[in-house]
């Protein structure tokens, strides 16, 4: 299986490509109000703290966000990674609108489940996507005109 095809205009707005022995992020903002992240192999706390320093900021200055996460070949993360996203995204509340996930791993799905009960408290829609192309029809209804 290999990442999605995704649209040409979503991976503009280069904000992060980084790697590492054992993963590969990539952090998009392709119009004011929408981000793409990209993920490949293992989620890193390194990787994770290269996205709180790049979003931090955004975040900080930017409301109604829509957060898109192709994940699907991302095997596995540090605990740490997802509890560092899940307070930054948390603790920011009224920046995010939605965010939506597209995973295979199991374990990758498992804390995406456990990282939308805050979320959802929050009053964030925070959900995997079920196919390819639902996760493709969301991206297409932010898409700048």
């Amino acid at each position: 299986m290999t990442s999605i095809p995704l649209p040409a205009w979503s991976t503009t707005g280069v904000l992060v490509d980084q790697a590492n022995s054992r993963g590969r992020l990539e952090l998009f903002q392709p119009a004011p109000l929408v981000l793409m992240a990209r993920c490949n192999g293992h989620f890193s706390e390194d990787l994770a703290d290269e996205w709180v320093r790049v979003l931090g900021p955004v975040l900080a200055r930017t409301r109604g966000i829509t957060m898109f996460n192709e994940w699907r070949e991302m095997n596995g993360y540090d605990s740490a990674s997802r509890r560092k996203l899940t307070t930054l995204a948390s603790a920011r509340r009224g920046v995010f609108t939605a965010v939506y996930f597209i995973a295979r791993s199991r374990i990758v799905t498992m804390g995406v489940n456990v990282a939308s009960v805050p979320m959802a408290m929050i009053g964030v829609e925070f959900a995997t996507c079920g196919s390819d192309q639902d996760f493709l029809n969301k991206l297409e209804r932010v898409r700048p005109r």
